[in-house]
């Protein structure tokens, strides 16, 4: 079934616009990402934090040489001001999104991919928290051990299809 971009229900979210945004400022050739978390913390309170992959920070955690990804941006962003405020992350539901030579990456089967990522989201977010990646019919969650699974399961697909991203894109199987 071949869809136009306007008529993808994703594209009538906010969250998934401004993480294209984001993902556009990414100076990389290959493409970049961006990411939205919503936050709701132990005292309460509530915050979205908004970030795309950048150079490694000097001292914080990044996932796969030299980039930090955007999922590492928001949740270090989140966690900094649950210390600076004196409290814990309670709830979140994190929405990340990006662009691959130049399209949307808009997921055919809900995956979520990078190892070095989802190792962090399941040992910093609590169960209740939420990781949703674009498909065509709106975000697909998961849960941070889901995520885990996940991308163990494409690091093993990797070593056999090497063009496995590109399979996997609505928009990129399409070229």
């Amino acid at each position: 079934m071949t869809h136009s971009l306007d008529e993808l229900p994703i594209f009538n979210d906010w969250r998934y616009r401004r993480c294209l945004e984001l993902a556009s400022e990414v100076k990389s050739r290959s493409g970049g990402y961006g990411a939205v978390l919503e936050a709701v913390f132990g005292d309460g309170s509530s915050a979205r934090f908004e970030g795309r992959s950048r150079r490694k920070r000097p001292g914080r955690y990044a996932s796969g040489g030299f980039c930090e990804h955007a999922e590492n941006v928001v949740l270090n962003d989140a966690l900094d001001y649950a210390r600076e405020h004196d409290t814990c992350l309670e709830q979140m539901t994190l929405y990340i999104a990006g662009i691959e030579k130049g399209l949307p990456y808009i997921y055919i089967e809900p995956r979520y991919s990078c190892g070095m990522c989802a190792a962090q989201l399941s040992k910093e977010l609590p169960e209740s928290a939420e990781i949703r990646v674009p498909t065509a019919d709106g975000w697909q969650g998961f849960s941070p051990a889901e995520a885990y699974e996940s991308a163990k399961r494409i690091r093993r697909e990797k070593r056999s299809a090497p063009d496995f991203r590109e399979g996997n894109s609505l928009l990129l199987s399409r070229e």
